[in-house]
């Protein structure tokens, strides 16, 4: 459990102020939301925003934080984006690019039994859990989503 909150405030140390603004003028149509696989190389400009700005020739916001889970322990982490759910802003999105999963197994059960906290990310019928949860209110929201994980 120490382990877990010292690696959880190293991160929140590293991740102020590191999550993308939205743009007020409503220009960008794509916004991706997760953890590292999206957002590890961010700086380098290499992410898979960048990429997807590339590719559609449109600005993609990159909310997505290293380190971000969906059943994050801290409660202070939504603020910082390291729960994935509160990394989404309120807009006319046509699309949302999703991943996320990993960080809650890799923390939450250190890779052994992780019948439990995988039910609680995704059920075995995909019908509930934390994940099908966020991508249902997108969807609900009106917002396309592309779960990539």
């Amino acid at each position: 459990m120490l382990r877990r909150v010292a690696c959880a405030l190293a991160a929140l140390l590293l991740l102020i102020g590191c999550v993308e603004p939205v743009p007020s003028d409503g220009s960008a149509r794509v916004m991706t939301m997760g953890d590292s696989l999206l957002a590890g190389i961010a700086p380098s400009g290499r992410a898979v925003s960048d990429a997807l700005e590339a590719r559609l020739g449109q600005p993609v916001v990159d909310r997505s934080v290293s380190g971000a889970s969906y059943l994050y322990p801290l409660p202070i982490s939504g603020s910082l984006g390291l729960r994935i759910e509160r990394q989404f802003v309120a807009g006319q999105w046509d699309w949302v690019v999703l991943n996320g999963g990993g960080n809650d197994l890799w923390l939450g059960c250190g890779c052994g039994a992780c019948t439990r906290q995988l039910e609680r990310l995704i059920s075995a019928d995909g019908a509930s859990g934390a994940i099908p949860s966020l991508v249902s209110r997108l969807r609900a929201a009106g917002t396309q989503v592309a779960y990539v994980g």
